[in-house]
């Protein structure tokens, strides 16, 4: 592992506290997710115990997050957020960390994107495959399935567990976190149910899996679900079914419905301002995260992910993007046909 992408947490830790502005900016990503959320809140409460005050950039959050903030009464950041404006008002200098995500260039939004890139030092906290990113000095990296778990993990062994004991819905968050990333643990590992196991005692398991279990959809939501099952191609190879569709909007939505329809890989696009955007889910029999990292890598673009769900930003023109996507499909099929010698 490079310099620039470390898996050691005191060495994460030491860098930050070496390097970083008296002000830091806790960025999640965009349509942040419960994942992504939690780990934002749980690292800002960490690096307070550790003498490093932080405050939490919500950029726009997904229509999930916001049922959950509001069912739950968890916080949304908004005093944070009056302190970032006057931190930029006063041209103070501050330090940022991308939460669960590490390339600036995957930010959409402009307001944003100059703000992260006017930061005296970035640096990243992901669980994701992804390339090294530039602008940014550091990141810590770990192949866990949430970004949750990191936090949680680093928590503990800083000796800090007195921040859930005494932060019960912080807690309930994390383990939102998890479930969620892990589409409900069907993509956990031994480590995410060890972590998990504190998590129980500290939060709420059960109100948390009811809130995300019952999450209503925002109706244009529901109509780019059904649109991107009609407007399906279907690609079979044995018993396997590899599904491409369409979207003007909700692609990661759209991707995961289609794995819910019965679709073993499914790959969702959709067009974006300055070109196309692709999520893609599977089953688990084959690794999305390296295939995206493979093509981002090859065609400049930004993304990766993990086995189940990954998504890829690429700066591709309209007549380009079929000939990306057969690359896509390429790689997908060469990892199926391996996987079933192996069976």
């Amino acid at each position: 592992m490079s310099k620039k992408m470390i898996s050691d947490y005191k060495v994460f830790l030491q860098y930050l506290m070496e390097t970083s502005s008296k002000n830091i900016i806790l960025v999640p990503h965009e349509l942040t997710d419960i994942d992504s959320f939690a780990a934002a809140w749980g690292l800002k409460e960490l690096l307070l115990r550790l003498g490093l005050r932080s405050v939490v950039y919500l950029p726009k959050v997904s229509g999930e997050l916001k049922y959950v903030i509001k069912s739950l009464d968890f916080p949304d950041f908004s005093d944070d957020l009056k302190k970032i404006n006057e931190i930029l008002e006063k041209a103070l200098p501050y330090t940022t960390i991308l939460v669960d995500f590490s390339s600036p260039e995957r930010i959409t939004d402009e307001k944003l994107k100059d703000i992260v890139l006017a930061s005296e030092h970035i640096i990243a906290l992901d669980h994701h495959i992804a390339t090294s990113p530039p602008f940014v000095s550091v990141v810590l990296i770990k192949k866990y399935t949430s970004a949750s778990e990191i936090v949680l993990d680093m928590i503990i062994e800083m000796n800090h567990t007195e921040i859930l004991e005494t932060n019960y819905k912080l807690a309930t968050a994390l383990i939102g976190g998890i479930l969620y990333d892990t589409a409900f643990l069907s993509h956990a590992t031994k480590k995410t149910f060890e972590l998990l196991s504190i998590l129980v005692e500290k939060g709420d398991y059960r109100k948390i899996l009811h809130c995300l279990k019952h999450i209503p959809r925002d109706i244009s939501e529901r109509i780019a679900r059904l649109k991107g099952a009609q407007r399906t191609q279907v690609l079979r190879l044995n018993d396997y079914l590899i599904v491409i569709t369409h979207v003007g909007s909700y692609e990661s939505s759209v991707a995961s419905a289609l794995i819910g329809l019965g679709a073993d890989v499914a790959l969702s696009i959709s067009k974006k301002k300055n070109g196309f955007r692709v999520s893609g889910r599977s089953r688990g029999m084959i690794n999305l995260g390296e295939i995206f990292q493979q093509i981002a890598e090859k065609y400049k673009g930004t993304g990766g992910g993990h086995p189940g769900a990954a998504a890829i930003t690429l700066f591709v023109k309209d007549d380009e993007i079929n000939l990306v996507l057969n690359d896509i499909v390429r790689l997908i099929l060469e990892k199926l046909k391996n996987e079933e010698k192996l069976v």
